[in-house]
Order: structure tokens, then C-alpha cells, then sequence
């Protein structure tokens, strides 16, 4: 029985930040974690059902809330495709992004009272719902 990709993102995450290994092992396959050279953040490219990924270490020195969570001590490894997040997995919990961007849709119908709210859930969620709940602020 194949993996979940939740399950495969968290044993990325385990084993380039918590285990600190210099390879992740996905199956038969060992892939490198390398670090970036600007940042010095972790970097795998990995293969999981014939798609490619990437997992990529939160920068804490940037503004995005990810790196706020970085900044008070969490493990965040955030995960792309095609150069588009799909995931982030904090301290083991993994969380998607297109359940995230889901929020888009109905944000158009919402009152002018309930735009404070959602301008909170923007600030939340930017970096990764960048053309949605932005117009709201």
C-alpha cells in the first residue's frame, strides 16, 4: 500500500529537521538535503508518485507568519510543486494549502463588518493565498 503524501511530507520534515540527516529515504530512493546559499536553509528534491517535490526549511529572518512560528523555535518546512506551495508541515502537524486557498471562493460575499476578520485570516495565511484574501485589507 502506497503512502499518504501527509505521511511522506512529515518523514521529510523528520528527517531533515529533527533527525538531521544528510539524506532523506523514501522507499528504495535516498535524496540529498543541501542548503541554500543566500539563507542557509535546508533543501530536498524528492520524487513521490512520479510527482516532483521540494522541501524547503522556513527562513526565520523573513516577514511571512511561517517564519514568525521559525522565530519562536518551531520546525517549519514548507513544501512546493511546479514552484507552488502545496503544504507546510510545523512541529510534525501538516497542514495543506489548497485547503487554505479553498477560503478564496466565498470571501467575495462577505459583509464590509466581516472584512476585519478575514484580514486577520489574510494576515494568517500570506504567503501562500496571495491573490485571494489580500484585496480584503
Amino acid at each position: 500500500m502506497s503512502a499518504s503524501l501527509e505521511s511522506v511530507l512529515v518523514c521529510v520534515w523528520q528527517q531533515s529537521l529533527i533527525d538531521k540527516k544528510k539524506t532523506v529515504d523514501l522507499d528504495a530512493e535516498s535524496y540529498p538535503i543541501r542548503q541554500t546559499s543566500k539563507s542557509k536553509p535546508k533543501q530536498v528534491d524528492f520524487r513521490f508518485e512520479d510527482r516532483g517535490l521540494r522541501g524547503l526549511e522556513q527562513n526565520p529572518n523573513t516577514k511571512s507568519r511561517w517564519a514568525k512560528l521559525a522565530r519562536e523555535g518551531k520546525q517549519v518546512m514548507q513544501f512546493l510543486e511546479h514552484g507552488r506551495y502545496i503544504a507546510v508541515v510545523v512541529d510534525g502537524k501538516f497542514t495543506s494549502i489548497s485547503q487554505l486557498s479553498d477560503l478564496r471562493g466565498f470571501l467575495f460575499f462577505v459583509t464590509s463588518e466581516q472584512r476585519q476578520v478575514f484580514s486577520f485570516i489574510s494576515e494568517l495565511f500570506n504567503p501562500f493565498v496571495k491573490n485571494g484574501l489580500q484585496f480584503l485589507g
